[in-house]
């Protein structure tokens, strides 16, 4: 493939609920860039981004998949993330490394809690977003019921900019009001059939006023002349793209490739180029996506691929990434060589010799490359480290052979390096290891590749309760130690005070005890944080050497 340069790179993810079609959009997509030259299908369990035994069996996206498509001059990195809310991990790890989610739309079931979830993720972690509206072939169709449940969950952001002729099994394309073209089922540009140019004029008209938000000069541009050019009104919404002001919206029926060529069209022409962005780091700085810069790459994703062994995605930071290059982890020091490195397609791999800042690709077996992790040239700040949900479901789990516990704590561990959203503990308290996740789908998957993948039988069970005793009123207790074996014998007197600890509360020194007013000179304090989140608070009261100072650590 040809070498692009930052300003030419896309990098978009596909977001939106189950069954929204996403996976059939990146083939349609893959297809389009030449890529691949033939389209698969998720019932036929033959696409690129479904290509794991699970995935294919469910007949669902279970991890996130990278790829990529060269078009219209560009390269556009794109990955097809899963839409259950369980697999999240894979969506919000995508958050890190592209400028735009597209959000994929049931066009028979409009708004899903699926939609509104990726759609709050997608604000929440400050990714511009497009809504395609897909499947608008289905018999079941329902655009209008659609636009309208879009106008209500989005309110002015959503901008339409396309909508279906004969949406339903005859559809016959789409009406673009951005070119003020029609785009037939093949892709084919044609005039605006004369029924639908009158509400096309007045769609126009609605889209012109909203890319004339995007900049005072273009708001003053509209107020002048009414108008706005094509390009004018791209760059409106590019603004308000880039700003979280302005959400267009497409339609597609992926599964015909139809309208997929014009929305692609339009990541080329309106979605940033990652050219300039600046990226935190870990102590408040940031790098800037240049490719003159020092090399820096981010790790957002790990796999281990059959025949493959350890892959490591990456996306490129800043600088121009070279095969054979030496880098260092900046939070541990440690040097990685880069032997050779890849752009990704899913299973494709396509060796290059060097990787422009901005631009996605993966490496193969590198000693501590996994997920999370920043390596770069010598001086160059880690990248700041993503942040997830907490864990929504959580059990217990253990080897059904006492003998392969060890092997199955360090298949955890494997997995767990791959996916941050899960997280493997072992409880002292419990004396369990702890196995959390994003819901009860997530942690059958972790099952399941135990069994499949690493041949382990395990057992998942409810965790123990934690039952915990706490100090609820002043106690006190005395003990005394004689021992007489010849010599000088043994004699010890201990005198113990407990009483409840109050946050913020002065220490108390007087005290009844047996009915005797007792009051406690201090002598030293020692505090102690318990893993459960409370405190222990120990006084020394010992008055007059009664104990020498060098037994005090061991009473402590």
């Amino acid at each position: 493939m040809k070498a692009y340069t930052t300003k030419n790179i896309r990098n978009i993810v596909l977001i939106g609920a189950p069954r929204s079609g996403k996976t059939t959009l990146s083939e349609a997509m893959l297809f389009e860039g030449k890529v691949i030259d033939r389209r698969g299908t998720v019932e036929d369990k033959n696409t690129v981004s479904d290509n794991t035994e699970f995935e294919q069996t469910n007949q669902k996206s279970i991890n996130a998949t990278p790829l990529y498509a060269e078009f219209g001059g560009c390269k556009i990195n794109f990955i097809d993330a899963p839409g259950s809310d369980d697999f999240s991990g894979g969506a919000l790890s995508a958050f890190k490394v592209v400028d735009a989610a597209v959000m994929v739309m049931n066009g028979t079931a409009g708004i899903e809690v699926g939609t509104t979830l990726f759609a709050r993720y997608a604000d929440q972690y400050g990714v511009p977003m497009v809504i395609a509206v897909n499947q608008l072939d289905h018999d079941k169709a329902n655009w209008d019921g659609v636009r309208a449940a879009i106008a209500e969950e989005f309110g002015k952001k959503a901008a339409l900019c396309q909508f279906p002729v004969n949406p339903g099994p005859g559809l016959e394309g789409f009406v673009d009001v951005i070119t003020m073209k029609f785009y037939n089922k093949k892709n084919e540009e044609q005039d605006i059939p004369a029924a639908y140019a009158d509400e096309a004029e007045e769609l126009r008209s609605e889209l012109m006023e909203k890319a004339a938000e995007g900049s005072d000069e273009l708001m003053e541009k509209f107020f002048e002349t009414m108008e706005l050019t094509t390009d004018e009104i791209r760059e409106g919404l590019r603004l308000g793209l880039q700003k979280g002001e302005t959400i267009p919206v497409f339609c597609v029926a992926a599964k015909e490739d139809a309208g997929v060529k014009r929305l692609m069209e339009f990541i080329v022409n309106v979605v940033p180029s990652p050219e300039g962005k600046e990226e935190p780091t870990v102590d408040g700085g940031s790098i800037k996506c240049d490719p003159a810069g020092p090399v820096a790459l981010f790790i957002f994703k790990t796999s281990v691929e059959q025949h493959l062994g350890d892959v490591s995605y990456f996306k490129v930071m800043s600088g121009t990434l070279n095969e054979g290059a030496d880098l260092v982890n900046p939070e541990t020091g440690n040097s990685e060589r880069l032997s050779a490195i890849y752009a990704v397609a899913g299973s494709k791999k396509e060796k290059v010799s060097s990787i422009c800042a901005g631009d996605i690709g993966c490496v193969m077996k590198l000693k501590a490359g996994k997920t999370d992790v920043t390596l770069a040239q010598s001086g160059v700040e880690a990248v700041k480290h993503m942040v997830f949900p907490d864990a929504k479901y959580r059990c217990a789990v253990k080897a059904v052979d006492k003998n392969d516990e060890a092997k199955v704590g360090d298949a955890l561990n494997k997995i767990a390096a791959q996916d941050p959203t899960i997280i493997v503990e072992y409880s002292k308290e419990l004396r369990q290891t702890i196995l959390s996740g994003m819901g009860e789908q997530h942690i059958n998957y972790v099952k399941w590749r135990l069994n499949n993948e690493f041949k382990q039988n395990v057992e998942f069970y409810a965790p123990k309760v934690p039952y915990r005793e706490t100090i609820t009123k002043i106690a006190t207790a005395q003990y005394r130690h004689k021992k007489q074996s010849g010599g000088a014998g043994q004699f010890g007197e201990v005198h113990l005070l407990v009483c409840p600890y109050v946050e913020g509360q002065e220490a108390p020194k007087n005290f009844k005890i047996d009915g005797k007013d007792v009051v406690f000179n201090f002598k030293s304090q020692e505090i102690t944080d318990l893993e459960w989140g409370g405190k222990l608070e120990f006084y020394n009261c010992v008055v007059g050497g009664s104990i020498d100072l060098s037994f005090m650590p061991a009473i402590i």
